[in-house]
């Protein structure tokens, strides 16, 4: 498929449609920082000079693995086995287009069959669909999900859902007739049980929570299912799949769809994407799933055979019975994601989420312990947390002059946590990694 530029014309007829005069005034909302135009290459080089020329603007950006780093806030710094994507980028499991086609290899529905497969290990839901695009887009597909299940129009999002899921569930549901009501937190940093209480009423059609929280803390979700339940409301949590692998089962919690980010499950942080989205459900709401599943069945001489046995977008149904839009699910990413599950066992993936608790909590431990710095929210997480510092812009540039990036500035999400900080630990950060960045926060 050729790739065809617009043409002058095209972009005119564009702009006046938009009323707009030009290009930068099209793109006069993003950052200037970030508006780079295109690279100033001089004409007449070779293939060789042109390469070399984009290689040096590459080196301008700093990897990951020259820093003593501490992010997480939904992307993680876990370790990627290395038969990982030698078994991925095989061609075929790289090359094939988009497997949503009913006629798609047998090999690759079978592999996204033991994705779906791992994923009700893990949730101990009874169904999976084939992925979504990210973690952001498969939370707002379960509302969707519960708004279809209960005929109701009234949503419960708590405060402690990661920010951006929450833009990207109100930009979900702009054109849906519904009401978005958040609820807050309280100073231990965990949802507001009275004002839950307050919020909940026989028009929600969903309460929607994040465990562990966007601060890392693992939120009474029993409880909160208990609400749910006696209104008759779908109960959506949105978690750390890496999480679940040593905390109960959110189908023993009352939950009813499980939905998150599969980074965690060999992904790259990758500036942030691409990822993949899951999303698992009771076999009752099957028919709300959206995107598609695959299936295993027998052949016509009894052998074991792979099929998509649901598929809800509106190509493959009438428009007006469609659950979806969705025009593709991250089949290799959720591969990436089996792989890496199959690589490591059930033992070693609780290995990998007990060393990030274990690392989170000793700096938690060497933090309590300086006179700088305050712990606002306790010791129930599992591998982030919040603390607080100030004046902690300063400390945050300083520690990344000394190639340390401390984690997550929180007053731009929550205005009212000016100078507090989100920390993430893998089980790749070692006491030494930790020891040091303490070292730094303490002696600048």
């Amino acid at each position: 498929m050729p790739y065809i530029l617009n043409t002058s014309a095209q972009i005119k007829e564009m702009l006046n449609e938009l009323g707009l005069s030009s290009l930068d005034e099209l793109y006069g909302h993003l950052p200037q920082e970030v508006r780079t135009g295109n690279p100033d290459i001089a004409s007449g080089l070779s293939e060789a000079e042109v390469k070399s020329y984009i290689e040096s603007l590459a080196k301008q950006n700093s990897s990951i693995e020259n820093f003593n780093s501490f992010l997480g806030a939904g992307i993680y710094d876990h370790y990627i086995p290395s038969a990982l994507n030698h078994i991925l980028y095989r061609t075929e499991f790289y090359t094939p287009y988009t497997p949503y086609q009913p006629e798609c290899s047998q090999g690759v529905l079978q592999a996204i069959y033991e994705y779906q497969t791992f994923i009700c290990l893990l949730t101990g839901m009874d169904v999976s669909n084939a992925s979504l695009y990210d973690g952001a887009s498969s939370l707002s597909e379960a509302v969707l999900m519960a708004l279809r299940i209960t005929k109701r129009n009234k949503v419960i999002v708590s405060e402690t859902t990661h920010p951006e899921y929450r833009k990207t569930v109100r930009t979900y549901l702009s054109g849906v007739d519904c009401s978005i009501n958040e609820v807050g937190f309280c100073p231990d940093g965990l949802i507001d049980f009275d004002f839950l209480k307050k919020e909940i009423d026989e028009d929600t059609a969903c309460i929607v929570v994040q465990s562990p929280n966007f601060f890392g803390l693992i939120e009474d979700l029993e409880e909160i299912g208990r609400f749910a339940k006696a209104k008759g409301a779908v109960f959506v949590l949105t978690a750390n799949p890496m999480s679940l692998s040593i905390l109960k089962q959110p189908a023993d919690l009352g939950v009813d769809i499980v939905c998150g980010d599969g980074q965690p499950f060999g992904g790259g942080m990758n500036f942030g994407g691409p990822t993949f989205g899951f999303l698992a459900t009771k076999e009752k709401y099957t028919r709300q799933i959206p995107g598609r599943i695959a299936g295993k069945t027998k052949d016509a001489d009894g052998a074991f055979a792979f099929c998509l046995t649901l598929q809800t977008r509106e190509q493959h149904i009438r428009r007006q019975r469609a659950t979806s839009n969705i025009c593709s699910n991250q089949s290799l990413n959720a591969v990436g994601a089996a792989i890496y599950l199959s690589l490591m066992g059930k033992d070693g993936l609780q290995n990998v989420a007990l060393r990030s608790t274990a690392m989170a909590h000793y700096l938690y431990s060497k933090l309590k312990q300086t006179h700088k710095v305050k712990l606002p929210f306790g010791e129930r997480f599992f591998n982030e947390f919040v603390w607080q510092i100030e004046p902690s812009a300063g400390i945050l540039a300083k520690l990344k002059q000394n190639k340390i990036i401390a984690g997550l500035a929180l007053d731009n999400f929550y205005p009212n946590l000016k100078n507090h900080i989100l920390s993430a630990c893998t089980e790749k950060k070692s006491k030494d990694d930790i020891d040091k960045f303490v070292e730094n926060l303490i002696n600048p």
